[in-house]
Protein backbone atom coordinates (compact mmCIF):
# COMPACT_ATOMS: atom_id res chain seq x y z
CA UNK A 1 0.00 0.00 0.00
CA UNK A 2 3.12 2.50 0.83
CA UNK A 3 4.45 1.54 -2.20
CA UNK A 4 1.25 2.63 -4.52
CA UNK A 5 0.95 5.64 -2.31
CA UNK A 6 4.69 7.08 -2.88
CA UNK A 7 3.98 6.14 -6.88
CA UNK A 8 1.20 8.32 -6.64
CA UNK A 9 2.80 10.76 -4.76
CA UNK A 10 5.78 10.88 -7.64
CA UNK A 11 3.04 11.19 -10.72
CA UNK A 12 1.05 14.05 -8.57
CA UNK A 13 4.41 15.76 -8.32
CA UNK A 14 5.42 15.27 -12.00
CA UNK A 15 1.98 16.30 -12.92
CA UNK A 16 2.31 20.09 -11.16
CA UNK A 17 5.45 20.52 -12.93
CA UNK A 18 3.96 19.61 -16.18
CA UNK A 19 1.64 22.15 -15.41
CA UNK A 20 4.00 24.55 -14.62
CA UNK A 21 6.49 24.48 -17.48
CA UNK A 22 2.90 24.59 -19.79
CA UNK A 23 2.15 27.43 -17.76
CA UNK A 24 5.03 29.30 -18.03
CA UNK A 25 5.39 28.27 -22.08
CA UNK A 26 2.09 30.08 -22.00
CA UNK A 27 3.31 32.71 -20.32
CA UNK A 28 5.82 32.92 -22.75
CA UNK A 29 4.01 32.94 -25.71
CA UNK A 30 1.68 35.13 -24.47
CA UNK A 31 4.48 37.94 -23.74
CA UNK A 32 5.68 37.36 -27.08
CA UNK A 33 2.58 37.50 -28.66
CA UNK A 34 2.29 41.11 -26.76
CA UNK A 35 5.58 42.58 -27.57
CA UNK A 36 5.05 41.43 -31.50
CA UNK A 37 1.83 43.35 -31.43
CA UNK A 38 3.49 46.25 -29.65
CA UNK A 39 6.22 46.51 -32.85
CA UNK A 40 3.74 45.85 -35.22
CA UNK A 41 1.11 48.25 -33.14
CA UNK A 42 -1.56 46.15 -33.74
CA UNK A 43 -3.83 45.22 -31.38
CA UNK A 44 -6.76 42.53 -31.36
CA UNK A 45 -10.01 42.28 -30.07
CA UNK A 46 -12.34 39.74 -29.29
CA UNK A 47 -16.01 40.45 -29.22
CA UNK A 48 -18.92 38.07 -27.43
CA UNK A 49 -21.82 39.38 -29.29
CA UNK A 50 -24.53 37.71 -26.96
CA UNK A 51 -22.91 39.52 -23.81
CA UNK A 52 -21.92 42.59 -25.51
CA UNK A 53 -18.09 41.99 -24.23
CA UNK A 54 -14.96 43.42 -25.65
CA UNK A 55 -11.59 41.90 -24.66
CA UNK A 56 -8.78 43.79 -25.41
CA UNK A 57 -5.18 43.09 -25.84
CA UNK A 58 -2.83 45.73 -24.09
CA UNK A 59 -2.00 46.82 -27.78
CA UNK A 60 -5.15 47.92 -27.96
CA UNK A 61 -5.47 49.80 -25.24
CA UNK A 62 -2.61 51.78 -25.94
CA UNK A 63 -3.39 52.53 -29.80
CA UNK A 64 -6.71 53.97 -28.20
CA UNK A 65 -4.60 55.93 -26.17
CA UNK A 66 -6.13 54.30 -22.76
CA UNK A 67 -3.84 52.47 -20.04
CA UNK A 68 -4.20 48.98 -20.00
CA UNK A 69 -6.69 47.63 -17.21
CA UNK A 70 -7.48 44.08 -16.18
CA UNK A 71 -11.26 42.65 -16.13
CA UNK A 72 -12.42 45.75 -18.27
CA UNK A 73 -14.34 45.00 -20.73
CA UNK A 74 -15.51 47.72 -23.27
CA UNK A 75 -19.31 47.14 -25.07
CA UNK A 76 -20.02 48.12 -28.59
CA UNK A 77 -21.48 51.26 -27.90
CA UNK A 78 -17.93 52.36 -25.61
CA UNK A 79 -15.93 51.12 -28.60
CA UNK A 80 -18.29 53.15 -31.06
CA UNK A 81 -17.76 56.42 -29.06
CA UNK A 82 -14.26 56.10 -29.87
CA UNK A 83 -14.58 56.30 -33.14
CA UNK A 84 -14.31 60.11 -35.68
CA UNK A 85 -18.03 60.65 -35.68
CA UNK A 86 -17.68 61.16 -39.26
CA UNK A 87 -16.96 57.53 -39.19
CA UNK A 88 -19.48 55.97 -37.50
CA UNK A 89 -22.39 55.34 -39.90
CA UNK A 90 -19.37 53.56 -42.17
CA UNK A 91 -18.39 50.97 -39.43
CA UNK A 92 -21.94 50.13 -37.99
CA UNK A 93 -23.18 49.50 -41.55
CA UNK A 94 -19.79 46.86 -41.87
CA UNK A 95 -20.63 45.34 -38.32
CA UNK A 96 -24.20 44.92 -39.25
CA UNK A 97 -22.67 43.19 -42.51
CA UNK A 98 -20.39 41.23 -40.93
CA UNK A 99 -23.66 39.97 -38.20
CA UNK A 100 -25.54 39.17 -41.24
CA UNK A 101 -23.27 37.89 -43.54
CA UNK A 102 -21.52 36.08 -40.88
CA UNK A 103 -18.25 36.50 -42.72
CA UNK A 104 -15.26 39.06 -42.36
CA UNK A 105 -15.01 42.60 -43.32
CA UNK A 106 -11.93 45.17 -43.52
CA UNK A 107 -12.66 48.81 -43.08
CA UNK A 108 -10.57 51.69 -42.39
CA UNK A 109 -11.41 54.82 -39.98
CA UNK A 110 -10.16 57.33 -37.43
CA UNK A 111 -10.13 57.45 -33.95
CA UNK A 112 -9.93 60.30 -31.55
CA UNK A 113 -7.84 59.19 -28.49
CA UNK A 114 -8.69 60.95 -24.90
CA UNK A 115 -5.94 63.42 -25.12
CA UNK A 116 -7.65 64.70 -28.94
CA UNK A 117 -5.35 63.00 -31.17
CA UNK A 118 -6.64 61.83 -34.85
CA UNK A 119 -5.21 58.38 -35.55
CA UNK A 120 -6.02 56.60 -38.40
CA UNK A 121 -6.83 52.41 -37.70
CA UNK A 122 -6.95 49.19 -40.01
CA UNK A 123 -9.95 46.94 -38.72
CA UNK A 124 -9.94 43.35 -40.04
CA UNK A 125 -12.72 41.31 -38.75
CA UNK A 126 -14.22 37.93 -38.74
CA UNK A 127 -17.37 36.00 -37.03
CA UNK A 128 -16.96 33.06 -35.81
CA UNK A 129 -19.54 30.74 -34.12
CA UNK A 130 -19.18 28.00 -31.28
CA UNK A 131 -20.17 24.55 -31.02
CA UNK A 132 -22.42 26.23 -28.16
CA UNK A 133 -24.13 28.89 -31.26
CA UNK A 134 -22.63 31.75 -28.80
CA UNK A 135 -21.39 34.06 -31.54
CA UNK A 136 -17.81 35.96 -31.29
CA UNK A 137 -16.19 38.39 -33.52
CA UNK A 138 -12.03 38.22 -33.98
CA UNK A 139 -10.12 41.28 -34.57
CA UNK A 140 -7.25 42.63 -35.45
CA UNK A 141 -6.84 46.76 -35.21
CA UNK A 142 -3.55 48.57 -36.46
CA UNK A 143 -2.48 51.60 -35.81
CA UNK A 144 -1.70 52.90 -39.86
CA UNK A 145 -1.53 56.76 -38.68
CA UNK A 146 1.83 57.13 -40.09
CA UNK A 147 1.18 54.74 -43.17
CA UNK A 148 -1.76 56.91 -44.06
CA UNK A 149 0.38 60.45 -43.66
CA UNK A 150 3.41 59.35 -46.01
CA UNK A 151 0.41 58.01 -48.50
CA UNK A 152 -0.80 61.33 -47.99
CA UNK A 153 2.26 63.17 -48.51
CA UNK A 154 2.82 60.85 -51.19
CA UNK A 155 0.35 61.58 -52.91
CA UNK A 156 0.38 65.30 -52.42
CA UNK A 157 3.78 65.03 -53.96
CA UNK A 158 2.12 63.34 -56.65
CA UNK A 159 -0.25 65.49 -57.51
CA UNK A 160 2.07 68.21 -57.37
CA UNK A 161 4.56 66.98 -59.84
CA UNK A 162 1.69 65.55 -62.01
CA UNK A 163 0.33 69.26 -62.22
CA UNK A 164 3.81 71.04 -62.86
CA UNK A 165 4.38 67.56 -65.54
CA UNK A 166 1.02 68.65 -67.32
CA UNK A 167 1.49 72.36 -67.30
CA UNK A 168 5.60 72.41 -68.45
CA UNK A 169 6.64 73.77 -72.09
CA UNK A 170 7.80 70.55 -72.28
CA UNK A 171 6.59 67.08 -74.94
CA UNK A 172 6.58 64.20 -73.07
CA UNK A 173 6.16 61.15 -75.01
CA UNK A 174 6.34 57.40 -75.31
CA UNK A 175 6.00 55.51 -78.71
CA UNK A 176 5.86 51.65 -78.97
CA UNK A 177 7.63 51.04 -82.25
CA UNK A 178 6.46 46.85 -82.23
CA UNK A 179 2.56 47.84 -82.25
CA UNK A 180 3.46 51.31 -84.41
CA UNK A 181 1.46 53.29 -81.30
CA UNK A 182 2.08 56.29 -79.30
CA UNK A 183 1.55 55.55 -76.02
CA UNK A 184 1.90 58.66 -74.50
CA UNK A 185 1.90 62.59 -74.89
CA UNK A 186 2.04 64.89 -72.27
CA UNK A 187 -0.22 68.30 -72.87
CA UNK A 188 3.17 70.48 -73.59
CA UNK A 189 3.04 68.59 -77.35
CA UNK A 190 -0.09 70.70 -78.33
CA UNK A 191 1.48 74.19 -77.09
CA UNK A 192 4.29 73.24 -79.60
CA UNK A 193 2.78 71.28 -82.05
CA UNK A 194 -0.97 72.66 -82.04
CA UNK A 195 -2.43 69.40 -82.59
CA UNK A 196 -3.86 67.52 -79.09
CA UNK A 197 -1.56 64.41 -77.46
CA UNK A 198 -4.95 62.43 -78.28
CA UNK A 199 -4.00 63.76 -82.64
CA UNK A 200 -0.61 62.01 -82.13
CA UNK A 201 -2.01 58.76 -80.05
CA UNK A 202 -4.42 58.57 -83.11
CA UNK A 203 -2.35 58.43 -85.88
CA UNK A 204 0.96 57.07 -85.37
CA UNK A 205 2.50 58.92 -88.59
CA UNK A 206 1.32 61.66 -87.69
CA UNK A 207 4.75 63.09 -85.63
CA UNK A 208 6.92 62.16 -89.37
CA UNK A 209 4.37 64.47 -91.29
CA UNK A 210 4.94 67.50 -89.07
CA UNK A 211 8.72 67.10 -89.82
CA UNK A 212 9.75 70.02 -92.18
CA UNK A 213 10.43 68.15 -95.40
CA UNK A 214 14.11 69.84 -95.60
CA UNK A 215 14.79 68.04 -92.22
CA UNK A 216 13.44 64.63 -92.58
CA UNK A 217 16.57 63.17 -93.99
CA UNK A 218 18.87 64.44 -91.62
CA UNK A 219 16.38 63.42 -88.63
CA UNK A 220 16.30 59.79 -90.05
CA UNK A 221 19.80 59.61 -89.90
CA UNK A 222 19.88 60.82 -86.43
CA UNK A 223 16.94 58.43 -85.61
CA UNK A 224 19.09 55.39 -86.74
CA UNK A 225 21.67 55.90 -84.08
CA UNK A 226 18.83 54.82 -81.80
CA UNK A 227 19.20 51.26 -83.14
CA UNK A 228 22.57 50.75 -81.55
CA UNK A 229 20.79 51.65 -78.12
CA UNK A 230 21.90 54.91 -77.84
CA UNK A 231 20.17 58.04 -77.09
CA UNK A 232 20.27 61.03 -79.41
CA UNK A 233 19.82 65.15 -78.80
CA UNK A 234 18.95 66.53 -82.04
CA UNK A 235 17.33 69.39 -83.52
CA UNK A 236 14.84 70.08 -86.26
CA UNK A 237 11.86 72.07 -87.66
CA UNK A 238 8.59 71.29 -87.53
CA UNK A 239 5.42 72.88 -89.21
CA UNK A 240 2.99 73.91 -86.45
CA UNK A 241 -0.71 73.04 -86.98
CA UNK A 242 -1.17 76.75 -87.91
CA UNK A 243 1.44 76.69 -90.86
CA UNK A 244 4.29 78.15 -88.86
CA UNK A 245 7.78 76.55 -88.83
CA UNK A 246 9.25 75.59 -85.84
CA UNK A 247 12.17 74.52 -84.47
CA UNK A 248 12.49 71.98 -81.74
CA UNK A 249 15.02 70.24 -79.43
CA UNK A 250 14.24 66.43 -79.52
CA UNK A 251 16.19 64.14 -76.59
CA UNK A 252 15.03 60.78 -77.34
CA UNK A 253 15.97 57.49 -75.18
CA UNK A 254 15.97 53.82 -76.68
CA UNK A 255 14.70 51.61 -74.77
CA UNK A 256 15.68 47.32 -76.10
CA UNK A 257 14.43 44.26 -74.60
CA UNK A 258 16.20 40.95 -73.67
CA UNK A 259 17.66 40.26 -77.45
CA UNK A 260 19.01 44.22 -78.04
CA UNK A 261 16.09 45.13 -80.12
CA UNK A 262 14.52 48.43 -80.48
CA UNK A 263 10.92 48.36 -78.95
CA UNK A 264 9.83 51.80 -77.79
CA UNK A 265 11.13 55.20 -77.43
CA UNK A 266 10.80 57.80 -74.74
CA UNK A 267 11.92 61.45 -75.09
CA UNK A 268 11.52 64.85 -74.31
CA UNK A 269 10.73 67.35 -77.28
CA UNK A 270 11.02 71.13 -76.56
CA UNK A 271 10.37 74.65 -78.56
CA UNK A 272 13.36 76.27 -78.88
CA UNK A 273 12.20 78.84 -81.97
CA UNK A 274 13.18 81.68 -79.79
CA UNK A 275 16.73 80.53 -78.91
CA UNK A 276 17.13 80.22 -82.74
CA UNK A 277 15.70 83.69 -83.40
CA UNK A 278 17.95 84.70 -80.75
CA UNK A 279 20.75 82.89 -81.68
CA UNK A 280 20.33 84.12 -85.43
CA UNK A 281 20.07 87.69 -84.43
CA UNK A 282 22.81 87.64 -82.27
CA UNK A 283 24.98 85.81 -85.30
CA UNK A 284 23.79 88.88 -87.98
CA UNK A 285 24.67 91.07 -85.08
CA UNK A 286 28.25 89.65 -84.77
CA UNK A 287 28.67 89.24 -88.49
CA UNK A 288 26.99 92.07 -90.57
CA UNK A 289 27.22 95.93 -90.26
CA UNK A 290 24.96 97.56 -88.07
CA UNK A 291 24.39 100.74 -90.39
CA UNK A 292 24.37 99.43 -93.88
CA UNK A 293 23.73 95.61 -93.15
CA UNK A 294 26.32 94.07 -95.14
CA UNK A 295 28.76 91.37 -93.81
CA UNK A 296 31.68 92.68 -91.56
CA UNK A 297 35.33 92.45 -91.82
CA UNK A 298 34.75 89.47 -89.30
CA UNK A 299 32.40 87.69 -91.63
CA UNK A 300 34.82 88.86 -94.65
CA UNK A 301 37.66 87.55 -93.23
CA UNK A 302 36.18 83.99 -91.91
CA UNK A 303 34.79 83.86 -96.14
CA UNK A 304 38.20 84.37 -97.54
CA UNK A 305 40.09 81.99 -94.95
CA UNK A 306 37.75 79.08 -95.36
CA UNK A 307 38.03 79.96 -99.47
CA UNK A 308 42.08 79.76 -99.07
CA UNK A 309 41.64 76.55 -96.71
CA UNK A 310 38.96 74.99 -98.39
CA UNK A 311 39.14 75.07 -102.22
CA UNK A 312 42.87 75.76 -102.61
CA UNK A 313 42.75 74.21 -106.31
CA UNK A 314 39.72 77.50 -107.02
CA UNK A 315 40.77 80.44 -108.07
CA UNK A 316 39.05 83.76 -107.25
CA UNK A 317 39.55 87.07 -107.00
CA UNK A 318 39.12 89.91 -103.81
CA UNK A 319 38.50 93.40 -104.93
CA UNK A 320 38.54 96.20 -102.09
CA UNK A 321 37.05 99.52 -103.03
CA UNK A 322 36.50 103.18 -101.08
CA UNK A 323 34.54 106.34 -101.45
CA UNK A 324 35.99 109.82 -102.53
CA UNK A 325 35.31 112.49 -100.35
CA UNK A 326 33.54 110.40 -97.69
CA UNK A 327 35.14 112.71 -94.81
CA UNK A 328 34.43 115.84 -96.92
CA UNK A 329 31.27 114.97 -96.38
CA UNK A 330 30.73 114.38 -93.66
CA UNK A 331 32.71 117.35 -92.54
CA UNK A 332 30.00 119.11 -94.88
CA UNK A 333 27.03 118.03 -94.41
CA UNK A 334 27.39 116.19 -91.00
CA UNK A 335 27.81 112.36 -90.51
CA UNK A 336 24.35 112.08 -91.07
CA UNK A 337 24.73 112.36 -94.53
CA UNK A 338 27.90 110.77 -94.60
CA UNK A 339 25.75 107.72 -93.02
CA UNK A 340 22.91 108.08 -95.48
CA UNK A 341 25.43 107.60 -98.14
CA UNK A 342 26.99 104.44 -96.82
CA UNK A 343 23.18 102.94 -97.02
CA UNK A 344 22.61 103.80 -100.33
CA UNK A 345 25.73 102.70 -101.55
CA UNK A 346 25.32 99.41 -99.62
CA UNK A 347 21.69 99.46 -101.25
CA UNK A 348 22.86 99.66 -104.86
CA UNK A 349 25.76 96.95 -103.66
CA UNK A 350 22.78 94.17 -102.52
CA UNK A 351 21.17 95.50 -105.84
CA UNK A 352 23.28 94.48 -108.51
CA UNK A 353 26.22 92.21 -106.78
CA UNK A 354 25.13 90.57 -103.71
CA UNK A 355 23.52 87.61 -105.77
CA UNK A 356 26.24 87.37 -107.63
CA UNK A 357 29.17 87.90 -105.16
CA UNK A 358 30.19 87.85 -101.62
CA UNK A 359 30.42 91.53 -100.65
CA UNK A 360 30.94 93.03 -97.29
CA UNK A 361 31.66 97.06 -95.67
CA UNK A 362 34.94 96.21 -94.25
CA UNK A 363 35.94 99.70 -92.72
CA UNK A 364 34.67 103.02 -92.40
CA UNK A 365 34.50 104.09 -96.31
CA UNK A 366 35.76 100.86 -98.08
CA UNK A 367 33.87 97.72 -99.18
CA UNK A 368 35.00 94.29 -100.14
CA UNK A 369 33.99 91.74 -103.07
CA UNK A 370 34.59 88.64 -103.64
CA UNK A 371 34.44 87.26 -106.97
CA UNK A 372 34.38 83.26 -106.54
CA UNK A 373 35.37 80.48 -109.57
CA UNK A 374 37.43 83.69 -111.44
CA UNK A 375 38.96 82.32 -114.60
CA UNK A 376 39.28 85.32 -116.92
CA UNK A 377 40.72 88.43 -116.82
CA UNK A 378 37.61 89.88 -118.54
CA UNK A 379 35.70 88.73 -115.29
CA UNK A 380 37.56 91.20 -113.54
CA UNK A 381 37.06 94.06 -115.43
CA UNK A 382 33.71 93.56 -116.17
CA UNK A 383 33.44 93.14 -111.99
CA UNK A 384 35.40 96.82 -111.76
CA UNK A 385 32.65 98.23 -114.45
CA UNK A 386 29.95 97.12 -112.10
CA UNK A 387 31.49 98.79 -109.42
CA UNK A 388 31.87 101.71 -111.58
CA UNK A 389 28.43 101.34 -112.93
CA UNK A 390 26.72 101.61 -109.05
CA UNK A 391 28.40 105.12 -108.74
CA UNK A 392 27.35 106.57 -112.07
CA UNK A 393 24.15 108.00 -110.99
CA UNK A 394 24.24 110.76 -108.50
CA UNK A 395 22.83 110.02 -105.01
CA UNK A 396 20.34 112.24 -103.69
CA UNK A 397 20.47 112.69 -100.05
CA UNK A 398 17.57 115.53 -98.35
CA UNK A 399 18.08 118.20 -100.98
CA UNK A 400 21.45 117.28 -102.13
CA UNK A 401 22.67 115.87 -104.98
CA UNK A 402 25.86 114.18 -104.27
CA UNK A 403 27.97 112.68 -107.32
CA UNK A 404 30.54 110.09 -105.81
CA UNK A 405 33.87 108.47 -107.59
CA UNK A 406 35.30 104.74 -106.04
CA UNK A 407 39.06 103.78 -105.99
CA UNK A 408 39.43 99.71 -106.59
CA UNK A 409 42.16 97.41 -106.03
CA UNK A 410 41.84 93.90 -106.83
CA UNK A 411 44.25 90.78 -106.38
CA UNK A 412 43.36 87.00 -107.40
CA UNK A 413 44.17 83.98 -105.75
CA UNK A 414 46.67 82.57 -106.08
CA UNK A 415 48.22 84.52 -108.33
CA UNK A 416 48.59 87.35 -105.85
CA UNK A 417 48.57 85.49 -102.80
CA UNK A 418 48.43 81.93 -101.40
CA UNK A 419 46.89 82.70 -98.17
CA UNK A 420 44.77 84.97 -96.82
CA UNK A 421 46.65 87.78 -95.26
CA UNK A 422 48.64 88.09 -98.45
CA UNK A 423 45.53 88.76 -100.56
CA UNK A 424 44.43 91.23 -98.18
CA UNK A 425 48.05 93.00 -97.85
CA UNK A 426 48.20 92.77 -102.12
CA UNK A 427 44.67 94.03 -102.38
CA UNK A 428 45.13 97.33 -100.43
CA UNK A 429 48.57 97.49 -101.99
CA UNK A 430 46.68 97.50 -105.50
CA UNK A 431 43.86 99.86 -103.39
CA UNK A 432 46.62 102.76 -102.57
CA UNK A 433 48.19 102.78 -105.75
CA UNK A 434 45.04 102.99 -107.26
CA UNK A 435 44.08 106.01 -105.52
CA UNK A 436 47.59 107.99 -105.89
CA UNK A 437 48.59 106.71 -109.37
CA UNK A 438 44.80 106.40 -110.74
CA UNK A 439 45.09 104.68 -113.99
CA UNK A 440 48.56 103.55 -113.24
CA UNK A 441 48.63 99.43 -112.51
CA UNK A 442 51.48 97.75 -110.45
CA UNK A 443 53.36 95.25 -112.13
CA UNK A 444 51.63 91.47 -111.45
CA UNK A 445 48.18 93.35 -109.86
CA UNK A 446 45.28 94.84 -111.36
CA UNK A 447 44.12 98.31 -110.24
CA UNK A 448 41.03 100.45 -111.29
CA UNK A 449 40.31 103.78 -110.39
CA UNK A 450 36.38 105.00 -110.88
CA UNK A 451 35.85 108.54 -112.05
Amino acid sequence: MNEFNTQDGEKTTKDIADSSSQQLELTKIKNNLSQAQMIANIGSLEYDVENDKGFWSDQLFRIFGLKPQKGFFPDYRMYLSYLHPDDRPAFEDQFQKLLKEKNSVDLICRIIRQDGEERYIHHRADYFAEESGSAKIIATIQDITDKRLMEEKLYENERKIGQIYENLDVGIYSADLIEKKVIHFSRGVEGIFGYSAGEFIADFDLWNNVIHPDDLQEVEAQRAVILNGNSIRYQYRIVHKSGEVRWVHDHSIPYLNERGELIRVDGFVTDITEQKWLEKKMRHMAFYDHLTDLPNRRYFDQKLQSLVEDTPQQHFAVLFFDLQRLKQINDTFGHSAGDELLRLVSKRIKERLNSAHFSARISGDQFAIIMEHHQKVENLSFLADSINEIFSEPFHIDSFELKISPSIGISVYPNNGKTADELIRNTETSLYHAKTERKKPIPGLSSFHGY
